[in-house]
Order: structure tokens, then C-alpha cells, then sequence
């Protein structure tokens, strides 16, 4: 737990030792982080707690060991073994991993690359359907642009720059939407069915993921925007100024 309030970097405090009698402690340092999550945790020496305890008997506590490194899980068996502390469970990263990767909110996060590209193909649908719908019109107006003089290279760079400004400004407007728009929801979706008690959730957005994300589907957008350009400006022949609406 927390220490006591009020307690100062050089005050000691009393507090139960692992036997259960009062034992009396001292503050030597502050830690930037400790395994259990947001809440204020004291973390105490065990060899010290050790030395004051004749037993460590199941009902007074449990303990819980971190080990950065696989290869120390044996020696430190042994080590609690010879204190007379028994190993109940052993949790191992790959096989926590593992679980996760199994899990269906998992499996639905999985899922999110694919509506992504399913969104990304609705958006060029629009645009080729925007295009289909009133190509007429506009290739009679590029008929006319002809006429009075402007270049077909002229015609071709305005219809690009006229479809992609209006690509870029949705992209940009959909990744900002899509950050807020997570910050918003994700921390009211159920990542795991039973919450960790010792880390907390991260939902800082990935840079590089939203980056590579907005470039990816600004990329494929501008790409049907540049063939609609295109073929409406080769639609724009001077025919087109003959044809009734």
C-alpha cells in the first residue's frame, strides 16, 4: 500500500510486517514506476522483511516476483525455496501473449485493418458513382473550356487538381475524426475480458500507424481521383456542346 500520510523522506512509519507484527520502516527513494497499476504502492525490501519473519505462513500474504529475464526463474525458485516460500502459479509473457492473440477482442481489433479497406473502396465507389452520375454535364463544360481557347493540359491538370483537393481535405478531416473518434471509444470497449491488475491500459494513439494509415488510403483516393479526372477530360470532346440536357 501507500505510505502513511504525512510521512517525510527521512520519517519512518510502522506497518505490518510479513508475520504480522508491527515493523518499523524507514523511506530511502522514490521509483518512477512500480508493477500495480495507478494507484500509490510502497515497495518494500523482502531479504529485510525476511530477517524479521520466522515464517511465511499462506494466510498472512502472497508475493509477487517480476523477472525480466526468462533464464532467472530457476534460480529464483530455488531462492524462495529456500526461504520456504512455495511457487503457486507462474504466469510467463509468451504464454500471457499467446492468450491474448487467441482472445476474440483480439480477433475483433484484427478486424479494424479490414474495415479500413472496406471503407477506403466505399470512398472510391462514391467517387467513381459522383463521376458516373454528372460526367455529362462536366465533360460539356470542359467542351467549352476548349472553345474558348484553354488547352487540353490545362484542362487535365485543373480536373486533377479540382478531384484530389477534394480527396486530400476528406482525408485529413477522416484522420482527424478517427483520433478523436478512438479517444472517444476505445476506452469504453472491453480490450480483455478480465481487466490486468497490475498494467493499465495505453490508448495513445501509434504515430506511424495513423500516418501510414492516412498515406495508404490518401494514396489509393488520389489514384481513382486522377483516372476520373482524366477520363472526364477525354470525354470533353467539342461534340458534347451539341447535346441537349
Amino acid at each position: 500500500g501507500s505510505l502513511p500520510a504525512g510521512t517525510g523522506p527521512n520519517e519512518s512509519f510502522q506497518g505490518a510486517g510479513l508475520d504480522g507484527l508491527a515493523v518499523r520502516f524507514q523511506p530511502v527513494g522514490r521509483l518512477p514506476y512500480v508493477p500495480g497499476g495507478g494507484t500509490p504502492v510502497a515497495l518494500v525490501s523482502l531479504p529485510a522483511l525476511l530477517t524479521r519473519a520466522s515464517t511465511l505462513a499462506p494466510v498472512v500474504g502472497r508475493l509477487q516476483v517480476y523477472l525480466d529475464d526468462p533464464a532467472l526463474e530457476a534460480p529464483m525458485r530455488a531462492a524462495l525455496a529456500g526461504r520456504g516460500i512455495s511457487v503457486l502459479a507462474v504466469a510467463r509473457q509468451a504464454d500471457r501473449q499467446a492468450s491474448y492473440d487467441a482472445s476474440a477482442s483480439a480477433s475483433g481489433l484484427r478486424l479494424a485493418a479490414v474495415i479500413g479497406a472496406l471503407a477506403v473502396l466505399l470512398a472510391a465507389l462514391v467517387l467513381v458513382l459522383v463521376a458516373a452520375t454528372g460526367w455529362r454535364g462536366r465533360a460539356r463544360d470542359y467542351a467549352a473550356l476548349r472553345m474558348a481557347g484553354v488547352g487540353v493540359r490545362s484542362l487535365r491538370r485543373a480536373s486533377i487538381v479540382e478531384q484530389g483537393t477534394v480527396v486530400a481535405v476528406a482525408a485529413v478531416v477522416g484522420a482527424a475524426c478517427g483520433l478523436v473518434a478512438s479517444a472517444l471509444a476505445l476506452p469504453m470497449v472491453p480490450l480483455f475480458t478480465r481487466p490486468s491488475p497490475t498494467f493499465v491500459d495505453d490508448f495513445t494513439p501509434a504515430p506511424l500507424a495513423v500516418l501510414g494509415s492516412a498515406l495508404a488510403a490518401l494514396g489509393g483516393l488520389v489514384s481513382v481521383a486522377l483516372v476520373v479526372g482524366l477520363h472526364l477530360v477525354r470525354r470533353a470532346r467539342l461534340g458534347r456542346l451539341r447535346e441537349q440536357l
